[in-house]
C-alpha cells in the first residue's frame, strides 16, 4: 500500500510540474536551455475582397478588401532545426504574375519569394530541417510540406486523420504536401513540449480546423512568443474573440482563443498573428532573427 501511495504522489508531482511548465508558473519562465534563435520567413500572401468573412458582426468590414500576410518560423534548438508552417507552395512563383485565384473565399495567392531560397540565404537546405509542424493543413500552411519529407512531423492526430490520411479530405492545390505521408510522424493528442525543456510547446487550439495547433516559443533574450496560427487572423479578433464563418467548429474556436489568452498572460508572452499584415510588417524578417 505504501508503494502504491508513493507512486500516486510521484505521478501527481510530475503532472503539476508539466502544468507549471506550460502555463508559466514560478520558476519556469526563465531562459530555456536548448533554444537559440528564431527566424521569421516570408511565405507568401493572400488578398480577399471581404474582410467581414473573418470578422463576423463587424459591419464596417463588409466588402472591405484585405491583405493577409503569411509567415513561416525557423527555430534553432540544440537538438536541431524546427520549421513551423511551410507557407504557400513554391509553384505559385511561376504560375501567374498577378497571383493564383482560388474558388474558395475569392482569395488571390502570391508567393514571389521561395522558402527554399530563404533557407539557402542562411545556409540551410530543406533536408537539414529536423522537425516540421504547422498550425493546420490548409494550403497556405502546408503548401511546401513535401520539401521536408525527412523531418519528423508533429501534427495532431485529428488533423492528420481529417486531411493527410488517405481516407481524409486532401488539402487543395497547388499545395505540395503528399510526401508528408512518408515522414516519421508524431501524432499528438494534446499539448506537447517538443524538446522536453519548455522552450517550444505545441498548444492545441482546435476550431479553425479539427486539429489546429499554436506554438509557444520561449527565447533566451526575446522572451515568450505565442504563434497563433489561424486561431485568430487579426488583432481585433484576439481582443474580441470571433469565429470566422468558414471555421470548422465556431464554439471550439472561441474556447481556444480564451485558452491561448490565458497561456499568454501566464507567460507574459507576445502574440504574433500569422495573417495580420500590419503586425507582420513590424517584425524582423530573415536573415535577421530573434534570440
Amino acid at each position: 500500500m505504501k508503494d502504491f501511495k508513493s507512486s500516486n504522489v510521484l505521478k501527481l508531482v510530475c503532472a503539476l510540474v508539466a502544468v507549471a511548465t506550460l502555463y508559466g508558473c514560478a520558476g519556469t519562465t526563465g531562459r530555456a536551455t536548448g533554444i537559440e534563435k528564431m527566424y521569421v520567413l516570408y511565405c507568401g500572401e493572400g488578398s480577399a475582397p471581404d474582410k467581414s468573412r473573418w470578422t463576423p458582426g463587424v459591419k464596417e468590414n463588409e466588402n472591405k478588401p484585405i491583405t493577409l500576410s503569411n509567415s513561416c518560423y525557423l527555430i534553432k534548438h540544440a537538438k536541431g532545426w524546427m520549421l513551423w508552417e511551410t507557407g504557400y507552395a513554391e509553384a505559385l512563383l511561376g504560375m501567374m504574375p498577378k497571383g493564383f485565384p482560388t474558388p474558395v473565399l475569392h482569395w488571390v495567392w502570391k508567393n514571389p519569394k521561395t522558402l527554399t531560397q530563404q533557407l539557402a540565404d542562411i545556409g540551410l537546405t530543406p533536408a537539414q530541417v529536423n522537425f516540421v509542424g504547422f498550425s493546420h493543413a490548409h494550403p497556405d500552411h502546408i503548401g511546401n510540406g513535401s520539401l521536408f519529407s525527412t523531418a519528423t512531423l508533429y501534427i495532431q492526430e485529428s488533423e492528420y486523420n481529417f486531411y493527410i490520411d488517405p481516407k481524409g479530405k486532401p488539402p487543395g492545390p497547388p499545395a505540395n504536401w503528399q510526401k508528408l505521408r512518408e515522414n516519421p510522424t508524431v501524432k499528438l493528442k494534446g499539448d506537447t513540449d517538443v524538446f522536453g525543456d519548455g522552450s517550444v510547446t505545441i498548444i492545441t487550439s482546435t476550431g479553425h480546423t479539427p486539429g489546429h495547433q499554436s506554438l509557444l516559443v520561449k527565447l533566451p533574450n526575446s522572451g515568450a512568443i505565442m504563434l497563433t496560427g489561424d486561431a485568430v487572423h487579426f488583432r481585433d479578433n484576439w481582443d474580441t474573440p470571433r469565429a470566422p464563418v468558414q471555421n470548422f467548429d465556431k464554439e471550439a474556436s472561441i474556447k481556444s482563443v480564451e485558452k491561448l489568452r490565458g497561456i499568454v498572460a501566464a507567460n507574459n508572452a507576445r502574440v504574433w498573428i500569422n495573417h495580420d499584415d500590419a503586425q507582420t510588417a513590424t517584425l524582423k524578417m530573415s536573415p535577421a532573427y530573434y534570440d
